[in-house]
């Protein structure tokens, strides 16, 4: 076999492999189906810590609404730092994400195109996602069960989900 013949046949086979490697790469990426795929942790059935803050009020139907803040150990989508737990119903929650931070990250942004492709009309907009929005503070999205805002005195950001079902208490 001449030597020109076997370099043909060994850049064909590294070609073939490399072409194998790229298909399961392309396999192995998940891509998220719901808004509760991008968390780190389980939503509907976070633990309600020992260490969490724990107030009450009285909504204007004359219901006692729980709140419970606590800080997280792992950061969401790359800023929140600290959740809360609004109890609207028996096992029913709002969670609002809250961070001291004034910054776009890669998975915030992913989180933003998500809701903005999957959720449907946006029922409130301010702004559109750019830095300089957010330093200005103009920066606003609601859609039906998700709210991102960022707060116009204090230029942080929140995430809000509502009506999450929690499946333990």
């Amino acid at each position: 076999m001449s030597d020109f013949l076997i370099i043909v046949l060994i850049i064909v086979a590294i070609l073939v492999l490399a072409q194998i490697g790229k298909n399961k790469n392309k396999q192995s990426v998940s891509y998220p189906k719901s808004i509760l795929d991008f968390f780190n942790y389980d939503l509907r059935s976070i633990p309600l810590q020992d260490d969490c803050s724990v107030s009450t009020e009285i909504n204007i139907m004359g219901r006692e609404v729980k709140h419970y803040e606590f800080a997280l150990s792992k950061l969401e989508l790359g800023i929140f730092s600290h959740i809360e737990l609004i109890e609207i119903d028996e096992n029913k929650y709002n969670v609002v994400f809250t961070t001291t931070k004034q910054l776009i990250t890669d998975e915030l942004v992913d989180f933003i195109k998500f809701c903005t492709n999957n959720l449907g009309k946006i029922k409130y907009e301010t702004g559109s996602l750019s830095i300089d929005n957010l330093n200005k503070g103009l920066y606003c999205r609601q859609w039906e069960n998700v709210w991102i805002e960022q707060n116009l005195s204090t230029a942080n950001i929140s995430i809000t989900l509502f009506g999450l079902q929690r499946t333990t208490k």
